[in-house]
C-alpha cells in the first residue's frame, strides 16, 4: 500500500517549454519478510495533453520493490509434557496439550510448519494430532492440539515424539524435537484359573489348565503354577507357568496323568 510500502506524488507537472519532468518513488523499509512487491503506475488524467498509446491500453509502468528482510526462524514448544490417557479421574485428568510453532519475528506472508510424529503410541489409536501448523501473515505463532485417546489396556506410559519435517516461508531454528508422554491410567488385570475336566483317568488322562485375564493387557503375563495335594509329582506332568501373550486374554497348558 502507498505510504506503507512506498511514497509517490500523484501529479507530474511539466512546465511550459520543457519536454519532460519527473517525480520520485521512494520505498519504505519495514521488518517483515515478504514477497517482492510491484507498484503499477498508470496515467489517470492529462491536462493540456493526450496520453500516448491509448488504443493499446495507454501508458503503464511497473516498479518492483525487492524485499530485503531475513526469513524468520521457527521454534517448537509444547504446553504440557505429560498428559493423561483418559478421564479415569475427570476432576484432575488432563488429556490434551498444545503444540506451538513460534516465529523469531512477525512475517508478512503466511507460514506453514509440517510436523513429523513418531514414538511408541500409534496415531489415531492412542492420540490425534494435526500434521500442519498454520501461522497467518502478521502473526508470530500458531498451534495445534495433541489429544490422547483412552483405551482399556494396561500398558507402559507412551511417548509421542514431535519433529519439524518441513517449513514454508520460515527456517527451522536448529533441530526442533519435543516429547509428550501419555500416562497410562488402566489398572493391572486380575487373573483367574480354570480347568477343563476336574476328573481324569490315571492312564492317559489329561485336562487343560487355563489362566484368564479380566482385561486384555499390552504386557506379556506369566502366571506361575504351584501344584499341591495328595498326588506325587511323578503322578502327573504340568508346566510350571502359563504364558499369556500381550494382546491376548488367556493362556492354556495341559495337565497329564502319568500311569
Amino acid at each position: 500500500p502507498e505510504n506503507v510500502e512506498y511514497t509517490l506524488n500523484s501529479t507530474i507537472i511539466i512546465p511550459t517549454g520543457v519536454p519532460n519532468a519527473s517525480i520520485t518513488l521512494v520505498a519504505l523499509d519495514d521488518q517483515l519478510d515478504e514477497t517482492n512487491e510491484q507498484v503499477i503506475i498508470d496515467i489517470g488524467l492529462v491536462t493540456n495533453g493526450i496520453e500516448a498509446n491509448l488504443p493499446t491500453g495507454g501508458e503503464r509502468k511497473t516498479v518492483t520493490i525487492i524485499d530485503n528482510d531475513l526469513t524468520p526462524t521457527v521454534t517448537l514448544t509444547v504446553g504440557k509434557t505429560n498428559i493423561d490417557e483418559g478421564t479415569l479421574n475427570p476432576t484432575v485428568a488432563t488429556t490434551t496439550t498444545s503444540v506451538t510453532a513460534v516465529l523469531s519475528k512477525v512475517s508478512g506472508i503466511d507460514v506453514t510448519i509440517t510436523l513429523g510424529k513418531s514414538g511408541t503410541p500409534k496415531e489415531n489409536i492412542d492420540y490425534t494430532l494435526n500434521s500442519v501448523i498454520f501461522i497467518p501473515a502478521g502473526t508470530v505463532s500458531g498451534f495445534v492440539t495433541l489429544a490422547s485417546k483412552d483405551d482399556l489396556f494396561d500398558e507402559e506410559h507412551e511417548k509421542v515424539v514431535i519433529d519439524i519435517i518441513s517449513t514454508t516461508n520460515a527456517i527451522e531454528e536448529t533441530v526442533q524435537q519435543r516429547v509428550v508422554t501419555i500416562l497410562d491410567d488402566d489398572p493391572e488385570p486380575t487373573v483367574t484359573l480354570s480347568v477343563g475336566a476336574t476328573t481324569i483317568p490315571e492312564s492317559g488322562g489329561s485336562t487343560t489348565v487355563t489362566a484368564t485375564l479380566s482385561a486384555v493387557s499390552n504386557f506379556e503375563i506369566i502366571a506361575s503354577l504351584l501344584p499341591t495335594g495328595t498326588t506325587r509329582s511323578s503322578d502327573f506332568t504340568l508346566p510350571t507357568s502359563i504364558f499369556i501373550q500381550a494382546g491376548s486374554l488367556s493362556g492354556t497348558v495341559t495337565l497329564a496323568a502319568v500311569h
